[in-house]
Formats: C-alpha cells, structure tokens, sequence
C-alpha cells in the first residue's frame, strides 16, 4: 500500500484499496429495499436536503403521507445553482446576485459526485439527471479577468500564470543572491547551488539571469512539421508588476472551501472549469464565458 501511494499518490492507493475489498467508498449500488406498509400514517421531514428528499420519496413509495419542512425558501440543501439573475443572502445582509450571461451557471454547493458513491448515482439515473465530466484543472482552459488591473478583458492561460510567476519570483530572488543580499543565511557553496536551481527552476537567462518567458507558458507559433516545419515562435511573458496587480497569480488552483466567497479572480476561474451541468443533456456553452462579480471578477471561456 506504501508503495502504491509513493507511486501514484492517493488515487491510485484509494483504487489499489477497492481492488482488494479494503475501500473506503459505499458498498450500496442502491437504496435498502423497505418493507412493510405507511398507508394511512404521516411522517414529518425536517429539512429539504437531499437526504430529507430521498426519504420522502422512498417512504412515499410505501405509502406514507410525507410533509417535509424546509426553513429557507429553497430545497436542495447545500445543494444551490447559480444562474443569471440568481440572488444569495449572506448572514449578515450582503446580498451576491449572479450576473452570468445566459446559459451559463455554477454549482456552489457540492461540485461533483465521486465515482464510487453508487448510491447517489443509483438517482441521478432513476431521475435522468444529465451528469458532464468534471475537470479538476486544466491549465490551457482560458481566465478572463473583468476587472483585473492591468490583465483586464485578456485572454489569459493558467499555464502562462503559473509559469510567468514562477520565472518573476525566481529572478528576484536569484538577483538578491547574486547581489549578496541574503548572504548571512547562505554560505557560498549554498548561493552557487540555489542559483543553479533558480535559473532551472525559472528558466532564466544564464548571462544576467532574467525571466524572458519559458517554452512551459505555450507558444505564439506552435512547432510544427511536414508542410508547416520550425521551431515555432515561444510568447512574450506577462510583466511581473501586472500579474501582482491583477491577482491573478496569486493563486491558479480552486479553493478548497465550498462555498467559496473569496473575491479571488483566479481560484473563481478554476473554480467555473470545475463545474457540472445539471440540466438538458441537450444545452450547450455559449462561446460567451460566464460574469459573476458578485463572487470575484473572473470569467472562464471552455475550449
């Protein structure tokens, strides 16, 4: 198990668990058969979560009268979609409206429904819920910044971010060692090897040791062969006074947090690639990505 997880980490020490019986996931592919009888009995639910709906619906079936009460003017518990036009109510008075274009929305309660949580699958089909594919992140999706400093209404790549932060940082700091600057903490040996690792770490220009871009980030003209051979043309890097400006480097990956409220621009944008459509199979994104400010000022374009 040990080396399971040292290789593949834990998706592939959870899936080495379920091959040998040892999981952690539920072993119901289906609700437990009831037995038994409610006609003429009454049960009260409180809540309308999905586990108070699910009961309704199951008792239902056997025949008892079901009133489920709900405090808030919805069902679905934690369960909530966002749409254009949709308004939230924070505890303390703070009203979010969601200004999406139409078409598109956001699950900002639950996002996703594990594989091997057979049970909840078991409704989705009874009830016919479409399901899509859920991306965790993609780093050649596109963030769109409304109102993100100087990076605002650009077409921008978490690849380019990452990769433009990562260079920026390493040539400050890279320079501050050269220049001696944090020499009390580093012997000279420890300044040569830290060098070594942020030239490579930045992809920084041996000479003078600036972050001029990086094949990492994608290319202006893509490589190619046959009828369109070279080497292709690498792109300019994003200023490093911009990326600090905008925030959007700040950070690339979704926050962990569900519901999120954190007006941060870039974990919105992988927040909107990680979504789930729950509505006709049928409906496609627009070309045009989503507005939301009321959460942040990002919007995401899916390729």
């Amino acid at each position: 198990m040990y080396r399971a997880a040292a290789v593949g980490g834990t998706g592939l020490m959870l899936n080495t668990m379920s091959a040998w019986g040892m999981g952690i996931e539920s072993t119901m592919s289906a609700p437990p058969a009831l037995s038994g009888s409610g006609k003429g009995k009454k049960v009260v639910i409180l809540g309308a979560g999905l586990a108070g709906m699910t009961a309704a619906f199951e008792l239902g079936k056997l025949g008892y009268q079901c009133q489920v009460l709900e405090a808030r003017a919805f069902a679905g518990g934690r369960c909530q979609t966002a749409r254009k036009g949709f308004a939230l109510t924070e505890l303390g008075g703070e009203e979010q409206r969601c200004q999406f274009d139409q078409g598109h929305y956001i699950n900002h309660g639950p996002w996703r429904i594990p594989l091997h949580h057979q049970s909840t699958l078991h409704y989705t089909r009874l009830f016919e819920v479409p399901l899509e594919v859920m991306v965790n992140d993609n780093d050649h999706s596109i963030v769109y910044l409304e109102n993100g400093g100087p990076l605002s209404k650009q077409r921008l790549r978490p690849a380019q971010i990452k990769a433009d932060m990562r260079g920026h940082v390493a040539e400050l700091l890279a320079k501050s060692v050269k220049a001696k600057q944090i020499d009390q903490a580093l012997t000279e040996q420890d300044q040569r090897l830290l060098l070594d690792y942020l030239a490579h770490e930045g992809q920084l220009d041996a000479g003078d040791l600036r972050y001029k871009g990086r094949s990492g980030r994608g290319y202006a003209v893509n490589p190619g062969a046959g009828l369109m051979p070279g080497a292709g043309k690498e792109s300019d890097p994003l200023g490093f006074k911009e990326l600090l400006e905008s925030k959007v480097g700040i950070s690339t990956a979704p926050c962990r947090i569900s519901p999120c409220r954190t007006p941060c621009s870039s974990r919105w944008a992988a927040w909107t690639r990680s979504r789930r459509r729950l509505k006709s199979a049928s409906a496609k994104p627009s070309a045009t990505a989503p507005r939301c400010r009321p959460y942040a000022t990002a919007k995401t374009t899916w390729r």
